[in-house]
């Protein structure tokens, strides 16, 4: 991916603007936008779901955001601070978290019932099962999120997380509520941007799968991720731990 656009002016109100300042500013102003909608969607949520039904969905994102330091093994955040990426890298760089991706779902699912019983709740072990092919899926995008971060395409990413968000998990989880869905509409509402989401990264890029792994450029993204996701796995365990022994001591509803 070259980053041929790098030093390219713009300009705006009469003052010049390089590719990435230009790119940062829409960032912001993303940022702004969709933390606006968040609001306006959790406003709206809150009016059609009960205490119980945002219980389950909390369980289920902090157990996704752990589950996805793991099933993206870090190798996303070696391509990002590559100088320079060949296509083989790329490609092992796609499989190897095709393969982490695939092991977590397995976990997730197989898992599910006690992870269930360890919060007191007989709804989340299904929801937990439905949710699982969600890190498969994901792992077959996950590169792509980090080349575009490599190539500075903050406008682009704005785009597809506006986009995503409102009409992927915002507009779907509300329609499917207004329908007494419950807590699954706020599950097909994450699928939902996450697919919208993955789509718009792929017409950019396509998806460059291959399992003929290079020996030498695969011990690196696995060296380097890993290094990484420990690293990740610390910092979640000293600020997030807490939250798993509260819902367990509280139950989901509290």
């Amino acid at each position: 991916m070259n980053k041929k656009n790098k030093n390219k002016i713009f300009f705006l109100k009469n003052r010049k603007y390089t590719t990435e300042q230009l790119g940062i500013i829409f960032l912001s102003f993303g940022t702004i936008l969709q933390a606006i909608i968040q609001i306006l969607i959790l406003a709206i949520l809150s009016r059609l779901l009960t205490s119980s039904d945002f219980g389950v969905i909390t369980v289920l994102q902090s157990i996704t955001t752990f589950s996805l330091m793991f099933s993206q093994f870090g190798v996303s955040q070696v391509i990002i601070q590559k100088e320079k990426i060949s296509k083989v890298e790329i490609s092992n760089a796609t499989s190897i978290s095709v393969v982490f991706g695939t092991i977590i779902s397995i976990l997730f699912f197989v898992l599910s019932d006690q992870i269930g019983l360890f919060f007191n709740s007989n709804n989340l072990n299904l929801v937990i099962k439905v949710f699982a092919p969600y890190f498969i899926i994901k792992s077959f995008f996950l590169i792509n999120e980090g080349l575009l971060l490599r190539d500075l395409n903050f406008r682009f990413i704005t785009k597809i997380q506006l986009i995503s968000y409102f009409f992927g998990y915002g507009l779907v989880s509300v329609i499917f509520a207004l329908n007494g869905f419950g807590y699954w509409s706020i599950v097909i509402g994450l699928y939902s941007q996450m697919l919208i989401s993955g789509i718009m990264q792929s017409n950019i890029y396509g998806i460059k799968l291959s399992f003929v792994f290079d020996k030498k450029v695969t011990k690196n993204l696995l060296y380097n991720g890993g290094g990484y996701t420990s690293a990740t796995f610390l910092n979640y365990l000293t600020e997030e731990m807490d939250n798993f022994f509260v819902g367990r001591k509280l139950g989901i509803t509290n």
